[in-house]
């Protein structure tokens, strides 16, 4: 898990030296979704393929396994290339 602070620049950048040439990034928080635009704008500038999946449910949906993933992405065919990681931890 790799967390990037898109509000400090500074930090952002470090941030992407250390992520792969071939890493997805998954979001899985609850964020703003200019933030989010913001994301996949500069991963798709760093040669990334970038999802954005809050999730719903909080403490007692992890505990009761109903979790929900709110999944979006470029393409199709982005979201099949991660879709096996959003079964692994549902």
């Amino acid at each position: 898990m790799l967390f990037l602070y898109f509000q400090i620049p500074q930090l952002s950048e470090r941030s992407w030296l250390n992520v792969r040439k071939d890493a997805v990034i998954i979001e899985l928080s609850t964020i703003d979704p200019n933030c989010a635009i913001e994301m996949h704008e500069y991963s798709k500038s760093k040669s990334r393929l970038f999802i954005d999946a809050p999730v719903s449910g909080g403490y007692i949906g992890a505990k009761n396994a109903t979790l929900i993933f709110m999944v979006g992405a470029d393409s199709e065919q982005t979201f099949e290339v991660k879709s096996p990681f959003f079964f692994l931890i549902w």
